[in-house]
């Protein structure tokens, strides 16, 4: 049984949905975000970039990386250590994670937040280094119904790590992010 292609989309269409989900209105906002993802796109986050008269599909993985690296920069965290934490994270568990949250949006299932847990992007510097982003130590999911779980981690695992979370409702960034994928793809 032959499986159907995977959609692919153009710049245009990942740049209008990622503008408008990231909220890029004027022409100066959608500059600054066209620089980030360029900036991202540089650093080779979806393992190619485009070249001179050479446009590029992107399937729906790269779009992924892309929020990945959007959705960190909304936290401050630079593009460089997003785009390694990509390298690094991406097949195991991070592809896992979007895929999950996109099941939640298809299926209307339990929302599925993305989180950081124990991030210490300013003590790192001076604590010993343990693990190969220090100030990021872990990276995961929960769903919505199991949100007090991640706060009993944070109340009872303070001495291995920092007792602070950044989390992404992922699977309400996709909604959005699918919705106008699909207007910018007609």
């Amino acid at each position: 049984m032959a499986t159907s292609p995977k959609p692919t989309y153009s710049f245009a269409a990942v740049f209008g949905a990622i503008a408008t989900l990231y909220g890029a209105e004027t022409d100066a906002q959608r500059a600054t975000l066209k620089a980030r993802i360029n900036r991202i796109q540089k650093l080779r986050v979806i393992g190619v970039s485009p070249g001179k008269g050479r446009a590029l599909d992107y399937e729906i993985d790269h779009v992924w990386r892309w929020i990945f690296c959007l959705e960190l920069a909304e936290f401050g965290i630079s593009p460089g250590t997003a785009a390694a934490l990509v390298e690094t994270y991406w097949k195991s568990p991070l592809a896992a994670i979007f895929r999950s949250a996109q099941r939640a949006v298809e299926t209307d299932g339990d929302a599925v937040f993305l989180y950081i847990r124990g991030a210490g992007l300013m003590s790192a510097a001076w604590r010993p280094k343990t693990h190969k982003f220090d100030s990021v130590p872990h990276v995961g999911k929960f769903a919505a119904k199991d949100a007090s779980t991640v706060l009993d981690w944070l109340k009872d695992d303070q001495e291995r790590v920092p007792p602070r979370i950044c989390a992404v409702n992922l699977s309400a960034r996709l909604r959005v992010l699918l919705a106008e994928l699909e207007k910018q793809h007609q």
